[in-house]
């Protein structure tokens, strides 16, 4: 974002070792929990992004919930997260539970919590978001590196990519979305989840 002109970049983690990652670059960078702390910049933001974090806190909704005070009045949360409702994962918690590390929603990545694009659907009117898109997206190859494993594995992703198109709560293992904020604020009882 900074190489395409954006000004006024602000980047968080978890752990103060990202800082590394922003040496060189004119970003402000804080280490951050975001299921503890309150957001260490004291401003309002345009576009706040989750790449692949909601999945990983016990309570997206609250996490959500507490960040829209950061956001302008028509700001955005842009975010991506596994598609749980993805039909591969279906097929391994049926029949293969003990391969479920080829999931991306249910594999050893640390998530706590597995999303659907129903689930984002309540979570967005929940919250009194409006939803501006919901998509879905292609599956990378994070198991297999070589050998005939993966050129099995990447025949059967470029099939499911097409179905994808048709049917991307079915058939994409990612979901990409994106929460634009409204003047109508959520009540405080849609901080925490409930009736899931």
């Amino acid at each position: 974002m900074e190489k395409r002109g954006y000004k006024n970049l602000f980047g968080v983690d978890f752990s103060d070792v990202s800082k590394k990652s922003f040496k060189n670059a004119n970003i402000h960078f804080s280490a951050y929990d975001i299921e503890h702390d309150a957001l260490p910049f004291q401003r309002k933001f345009d576009i706040i992004i989750y790449t692949d974090v909601l999945e990983h806190v016990p309570s997206p909704q609250t996490t959500l919930f507490d960040i829209r005070n950061n956001l302008s009045r028509n700001g955005k949360i842009v975010f991506s997260v596994p598609n749980a409702g993805w039909f591969l994962n279906g097929f391994l918690l049926s029949f293969l539970p003990s391969k479920l590390f080829l999931s991306t929603a249910f594999g050893p990545w640390g998530h706590t919590y597995h999303f659907t694009f129903y689930k984002i659907k309540k979570i967005a009117k929940d919250l009194n978001f409006k939803l501006i898109e919901l998509s879905g997206g292609k599956m990378k190859n994070y198991v297999f590196k070589t050998g005939i494993k993966k050129v099995f594995y990447d025949i059967f992703m470029m099939c499911l990519t097409f179905l994808s198109y048709i049917s991307p709560q079915l058939f994409s293992d990612h979901i990409f979305g994106i929460f634009q904020n409204t003047s109508k604020k959520p009540n405080a009882g849609a901080r925490f989840e409930i009736n899931a």
